[in-house]
């Protein structure tokens, strides 16, 4: 009798379990639009007026596209081989084109040949355009919208896996 109890219950329980998630639970994770009620208060006095809630317009700095966005920011140096490959590695986790690479640096020498845009005050972009302070170089995903949704160290494997994961999730709440 014992044994038909616990093989009852072992049978039923994880049944009632899955049921009871199938109804109730949610597993939805949304990427949050960044700067939408407030802005960073150290960048408020020198930014001037910042209508909220924000979005970036890249248009005046002649980039269009119906793709999210990835602004990979060259503050400190040179392209590097670890940098290369992890975007080749993310490029190539994707069946299809999900995001436009814009590279932004204040000298010529760092951006690659015939892509990126040259800002001569590089730290007004990154402070008034991108809301981010900064004195290296770093990565912003702006979504099609214009939203900022997530920076990145360009340094850090880990944030190239989560850049994936913040892709994937555009993709499925877009």
């Amino acid at each position: 009798m014992l044994k038909r109890i616990l093989l009852t219950v072992a049978l039923v329980l994880p049944v009632a379990v899955y049921l009871f998630l199938q109804g109730f639970g949610s597993n939805v994770y949304e990427l949050p639009r960044l700067y939408q009620m407030e802005i960073p208060k150290t960048l408020s006095n020198t930014c001037g007026n910042i209508e909220l809630p924000y979005k970036l317009n890249l248009e005046k700095y002649g980039v269009s596209s119906n793709y999210h966005k990835v602004i990979d920011i060259r503050v400190d140096g040179e392209i590097n081989s670890f940098l290369e490959n992890e975007f080749k590695r993310v490029n190539n986790y994707f069946d299809e084109k999900r995001f436009d690479r814009i590279v932004v640096s204040d000298s010529d020498s760092k951006l690659p040949v015939n892509e990126g845009i040259r800002i001569v005050d590089l730290t007004s972009f990154i402070n008034c355009d991108l809301l981010h302070v900064a004195n290296k170089s770093f990565m912003v995903l702006v979504d099609k919208e214009g939203y900022i949704r997530s920076y990145y160290d360009k340094n850090d494997r880990s944030d190239f896996d989560r850049m994936i994961v913040e892709l994937e999730i555009l993709k499925v709440f877009k």
